[in-house]
């Protein structure tokens, strides 16, 4: 069993790259940190997954009485919140959980595309073996930094396993590289 931890700015290609490993990969499912947030907010707001994922995509804003936020600042905000009331590492036990689930126990890769913070590498190393991990980053040098929110700044200094090259953002090529790092049994189990 490998866990992919994809991580990389806003637009980077993260979900994309995500998608051609679960084609590639046989016995592969994709989980996410933001998933149990996502399903609480769902529950919450009364709107389904799909729902909530084309508000966040397309930049709507959540708007009650004189207030407002848009859905990416409302899946940070509540983020940090739990942490904040359970532990930094809530949010990475939920999705050890979710990977040690008896349904999941045929899958050989977890690919993650919404790596964020230290304690999430650590929380899954230690539950689940620093061997079973493999971090990718994302990389597209004509994105600005400048989302100050911590959840896009907080691996600046993280040491990741490889790093692929999305600036171009021509699908042939990032399917190429993942290919190459299958190839080369790089991310094996």
């Amino acid at each position: 069993m490998k866990v992919i931890l994809i991580n990389g700015k806003a637009r980077s290609g993260k979900d994309f790259a995500a998608q051609i490993l679960l084609k590639k990969l046989d016995k592969s499912v994709k989980l996410a940190f933001a998933d149990s947030i996502k399903d609480i907010l769902c529950n919450t707001l009364g709107i389904t997954r799909s729902e909530f994922d084309d508000y966040k995509n397309n930049h709507y804003d959540l708007k009650y009485s004189d207030k407002s936020l848009t859905f990416r600042e409302l899946i940070q905000n509540f983020g940090e919140t739990m942490k904040e009331k359970f532990g930094n590492d809530f949010w990475a036990r939920q999705l050890v959980d979710s990977i040690n689930n008896p349904e999941l126990s045929n899958s050989d890769y977890f690919i993650v595309s919404d790596f964020r913070f230290k304690i999430e590498y650590e929380t899954l190393s230690k539950y689940l073996g620093q061997d079973k991990i493999v971090t990718l980053y994302i990389e597209d040098k004509n994105l600005p930094d400048n989302d100050s929110h911590i959840s896009e700044n907080a691996l600046k200094d993280f040491k990741f396993d490889y790093i692929i090259d999305n600036t171009k953002k021509n699908p042939e090529i990032l399917d190429d590289y993942l290919q190459s790092f299958i190839d080369l049994k790089i991310i094996n189990k």
